[in-house]
């Protein structure tokens, strides 16, 4: 009730989404990952809000999953920074052998170097960095020119 005294109706579970989805202005990300409440007709009527909020994290983990291993394109990987190995005591993290002196690299925007041969196939089938998860695809498409050091 109000101050008024007049009843508050209880809003619909539905309802409910909808207007945190407002309120997050998130129903543009929703619609650009094909989540809706459309996917979730086969949650049971009375079910909770948080059954709700839990099938549309698990279907973003998954458009986000699915996003990350179709690779980037060529000129994308051409964009990526290839070097020398100077001195360094750091390991490649996808084989876990030392680098060399003079050994041929590549550093990714988030600051991760790998080998030259081992980085390609991953780049080749996947968007992100092994070690942290960044997205390159939106990197690269962010700052066209590619520019980072």
């Amino acid at each position: 009730m109000t101050s008024t005294g007049r009843r508050i109706p209880n809003p619909t579970l539905e309802d409910e989404l909808a207007q945190h989805a407002e309120s997050l202005n998130s129903q543009a990300f929703l619609e650009r990952n094909e989540l809706s409440l459309s996917n979730l007709q086969g949650l049971n009527a009375q079910g909770s809000f948080s059954s709700i909020v839990l099938s549309l994290m698990e279907q973003l983990h998954s458009s986000i999953e699915d996003e990350s291993k179709q690779g980037l394109p060529k000129e994308m990987i051409d964009k990526v920074i290839r070097m020398k190995m100077g001195k360094s005591a750091q390991d490649c993290s996808v084989c876990s052998d030392g680098f060399k002196r003079g050994e041929k690299i590549r550093k990714l925007p988030c600051k991760h170097i790998f080998h030259d041969k081992c980085i390609m196939p991953w780049l080749e089938s996947h968007s992100t960095c092994p070690n942290c998860r960044f997205n390159l695809f939106e990197y690269f498409t962010e700052n066209p020119d590619g520019e980072y050091r």
